[in-house]
C-alpha cells in the first residue's frame, strides 16, 4: 500500500511540472508575440521620433528658453525639453497591449483547466455561445436591426 501512494504522489508531482512547464511556454509565447508585434513598430517610432523631435526640442528650447539666471532654465529642460513625443506614445501602446495579454493570460488559464473535463468543457462551450448570442442579440437590438419597421 505505501508503494502505491508513494507511485500516485510522483505521477502527480510529474504533473504538475507538466502543467508549470506548459505554462511557462504559453506565458513566454505571448510575451515573444507581443515583442514580434511591437518591435518592428517600436524601432522605427524610436528612430523617427528621435530625428524629428529631438530637432523640434532643441529649437523649441533655443527659442522659448527663459534666460534668466535663476534655475528657470534648469526647471525648463527638467519638465521635459528633450523628451520625444512619439516615444513616450510608444511607452503607452506597450503598457496597454501587455497588461490585455496579462488579463487574457490571468482569465484563460481557469478556463483552459476546466477544458480539460468533458463535463466542464461542455458548460464552457455552452456558456460561451450563449453568451455570444446575447451579445450579439443585445447590439443588433440597440442598432435597431431587429426591428421590421426600422429596417424598411
Amino acid at each position: 500500500m505505501l508503494t502505491i501512494s508513494a507511485a500516485s504522489e510522483k505521477g502527480e508531482t510529474t504533473q504538475r511540472h507538466q502543467r508549470n512547464a506548459v505554462e511557462r511556454k504559453i506565458a513566454h509565447g505571448a510575451m515573444a508575440l507581443g515583442a514580434i508585434a511591437l518591435g518592428g513598430f517600436v524601432h522605427e517610432a524610436m528612430e523617427a521620433s528621435a530625428h524629428v523631435d529631438g530637432a523640434m526640442a532643441y529649437a523649441a528650447m533655443s527659442e522659448m528658453a527663459p534666460t534668466d539666471n535663476d534655475g528657470a532654465v534648469e526647471l525648463f529642460q527638467l519638465a521635459g525639453g528633450e523628451v520625444p513625443f512619439w516615444a513616450n506614445m510608444v511607452k503607452y501602446a506597450r503598457f496597454s497591449i501587455s497588461i490585455m495579454v496579462g488579463f487574457a493570460f490571468m482569465f484563460g488559464r481557469p478556463i483552459v483547466a476546466l477544458m480539460k473535463k468533458p463535463q466542464t468543457a461542455v458548460a464552457v462551450v455552452a456558456v460561451a455561445t450563449g453568451g455570444y448570442y446575447f451579445f450579439k442579440f443585445t447590439i443588433e437590438t440597440m442598432l435597431g436591426m431587429n426591428d421590421p419597421t426600422t429596417l424598411g
